[in-house]
């Protein structure tokens, strides 16, 4: 049996160093990992760009129904109530961007009456062009809002039926 004395090294001698295959091997991990969770980023990016468009698009909507329920409350003769909404709900589309064939309208059946309450629904919907879906993703996602108005008691709606 050797022994060592103090002040003397000595080198052990084992297996080739395989240092080189080693960093070619993490490469390819790292590869594989970037196929498998590129996707995934790219659909989680998808799915924010679309919520983003659809959160847009629901404010909106909502902004349009108030203005139309507005308008028709306010000025129930000028255009006629319904046909106030409508057009006041085409308009603020409009300077909002919206697409008008994608825009739909519904005024309260009943009409102004004074003393009840004006309801506007606006349905639109939202196109998701452009967007990282993977096929994954629907083209078009529906959004409505409503927006309910007070007609005053005295309102003067002659001839202003929705």
């Amino acid at each position: 049996m050797s022994r060592v004395r103090a002040g003397e090294s000595f080198l052990v001698v084992g297996a080739p160093s395989r240092r080189g295959s080693g960093l070619a091997a993490e490469r390819g991990d790292a590869f594989v990992e970037l196929v498998v969770v590129a996707p995934l980023l790219l659909l989680m990016l998808g799915v924010a760009v679309v919520m983003g468009q659809v959160l847009d698009a629901k404010a909106s909507a909502a902004d349009v129904a108030r203005e139309a329920a507005r308008v028709a409350v306010e000025q129930p003769g000028a255009w006629g109530g319904g046909d106030a909404a409508t057009k006041a709900a085409r308009s603020r589309a409009a300077a909002l961007g919206l697409d008008a064939s994608a825009l739909q309208v519904v005024v309260d059946p009943a009409g102004l009456q004074p003393g009840r309450t004006y309801t506007v629904v606006v349905r639109y919907q939202v196109h998701l062009r452009g967007v990282p879906s993977l096929g994954l993703l629907p083209e078009t996602v529906a959004v409505a809002a409503r927006d309910v108005e007070p007609v005053a008691p005295n309102a003067s709606v002659a001839g202003a039926a929705g």
